[in-house]
């Protein structure tokens, strides 16, 4: 965080308009090595090509001044409260990565208004509507833009310039993920933001990873989901964002922590889901926590 300058002034869509026979990215820190720091994005053939298909210009993002926003992750806290009409309420809802909102209304609302969709997850949108906001990290955004492009139903997708992608992998020691990435793009577009769902929390909080897969491993790399958490809880703790949900940082910070703030709140755990079978795991609850998950695990 220390090597973050004060904010990004460059472009944060990409478009036709940007240099694009210059287009390349920094590699993120843990891949650069000297002499080969950046990746090249597009050839002359690509790069001719690119100007035909990409947007003339950036009406969603650039020069942009949201009200309230909200970024919504995947984690399985989501659960605990019915946060649906606060997330719904923020002028903008930005989701990240595989986070269905069918049957989770209560929980997470229906409001998406972008979409952040990152290697693991490229393009995956819920509705046709849905506007997906891609990275742009690597040679592959660039060859998924033209496949959508060449589509008979292409997606309404739009990617991160990469001078945005470069200007957090210069400022951060790790790789970015997806929610962090999105946190940052938030920052710049509006005047507060809330994060929801953003963080997975240890296996002490009794949670599960993901909201829509509550039989799912706890998977995750523990050091890099560690740093991811440290760069959000800085930006927390400078006053840039804030939590939407109760006892997101003692739930992180330890199991003792963790159940005081929950008991001084009022939640309640999760019942225990039946995971045998993928049919069970969506009827264990018969609300619509068990009906959404049914219906995300139909949309992977």
């Amino acid at each position: 965080m220390k090597r973050f300058s004060a904010g990004y002034e460059g472009e944060l869509m990409l478009t036709a308009s940007a240099p694009l026979s210059t287009l390349r990215v920094l590699r993120p820190a843990p891949q650069r090595r000297i002499g080969d720091e950046w990746e090249t994005l597009a050839d002359a053939a690509t790069t001719a090509e690119l100007a035909r298909i990409l947007p003339r210009s950036d009406l969603a993002l650039k020069g942009k001044a949201y009200g309230t926003c909200a970024v919504v992750g995947g984690s399985g806290s989501l659960l605990l409260r019915r946060l649906g009409p606060a997330i719904d309420a923020h002028t903008l809802v930005m989701r990240v990565g595989v986070t269905p909102s069918r049957g989770f209304e209560a929980s997470l609302g229906s409001k998406t208004n972008l979409r952040f969709s990152g290697d693991d997850d490229w393009g995956w949108h819920e509705h046709d509507s849905d506007l997906v906001l891609v990275r742009t990290q690597s040679r592959r955004t660039i060859e998924g833009i033209k496949s959508n492009s060449a589509s008979t139903r292409p997606m309404a997708l739009v990617a991160l310039d990469p001078g945005f992608e470069s200007w957090i992998a210069a400022g951060l020691d790790l790789e970015a993920g997806d929610v962090v990435a999105a946190t940052l793009l938030a920052l710049h577009i509006c005047h507060s933001v809330t994060l929801y769902g953003a963080v997975p929390l240890p296996t002490w909080a009794q949670t599960p990873r993901f909201y829509h897969d509550r039989c799912a491993a706890a998977g995750g790399d523990p050091r890099r989901e560690a740093a991811q958490w440290e760069v959000l809880k800085a930006l927390a703790e400078a006053g840039l964002l804030s939590w939407g949900e109760p006892c997101v940082a003692e739930c992180v910070a330890s199991e003792t922590a963790c159940a005081a703030c929950r008991a001084a709140q009022g939640i309640a755990p999760l019942p225990r889901p039946r995971c045998a079978r993928a049919d069970q795991a969506a009827a264990s609850d018969g609300d619509d926590v068990g009906r959404g998950q049914a219906d995300a695990a139909k949309l992977r």
